[in-house]
């Protein structure tokens, strides 16, 4: 059975580092399509998975930044918690994010649900507590054009044969052994790439066009970020 959407808060957890137009249409696309009760947007502090050299704090103002418009008219929040709830240098699990928001928060599994986008999806596996994470809220995973419909399809089709997840239609799972879902849904956020975007920083002191907010370019040239 599909979740109430209009009830579920969203979490959109990321590095931020920097954050881009992607990130910010896929979160209108949460509210437009879904009409999602509430988005946080949530960066995380010390990802296990990646590296992240940019500091929390200029992490955070950026993203703020980035949703500014969202925050001003929608029900989209930025939200520190994990920054504030991991200790410095400590690796963030969004397993323990999880816990600890639905306890701090008082928000039943049920009314929660986690954002991730395709490339994410093929790499659950390796987050910690897998497939446990599973059952601590429902799923939203972006499905980016061009290839993410079909990498989130090649995925979900090994999960069902391997017994985590069984297909209700084509855009839900139900994740088995849990109360929880997996809702694929379609995004026409542009396929951009903070780690490119770094580079193109780098290298040529300036963004490509229309892949981050002027806000968001003029901070970091403020503040020396990415070689600029």
């Amino acid at each position: 059975m599909e979740p109430r959407w209009s009830e579920t808060i969203a979490l959109f957890g990321g590095t931020f580092d920097p954050p881009h137009l992607g990130h910010f249409h896929a979160v209108k696309d949460l509210i437009n399509q879904l009409a999602i009760a509430k988005v946080i947007v949530l960066p995380c502090a010390t990802p296990a998975l990646k590296t992240c050299s940019t500091s929390a704090q200029h992490r955070i103002k950026m993203t703020q930044l980035n949703f500014e418009e969202l925050t001003q008219n929608s029900p989209v929040e930025v939200s520190s918690f994990e920054i504030d709830a991991v200790k410095p240098n400590t690796p963030s699990y969004t397993y323990e994010t999880l816990k600890k928001f639905s306890h701090h928060e008082q928000t039943p599994h049920s009314k929660l649900a986690f954002v991730i986008g395709t490339d994410q999806l093929e790499n659950l596996p390796r987050w910690s507590r897998f497939p446990e994470v599973l059952k601590l809220c429902h799923w939203i995973v972006l499905k980016r054009k061009p290839n993410g419909e079909e990498t989130a399809y090649k995925v979900l089709s090994q999960w069902s044969q391997s017994g985590l997840a069984t297909q209700q239609n084509s855009n839900l799972w139900q994740l088995n052994h849990s109360q929880t879902t997996l809702k694929l849904l379609s995004t026409d956020a542009p396929d951009l790439c903070s780690k490119l975007i770094r580079i193109e920083l780098e290298k040529q002191k300036k963004p490509n066009k229309n892949s981050i907010k002027p806000s968001v370019y003029e901070y970091l040239k403020k503040h020396h970020l990415y070689g600029t």
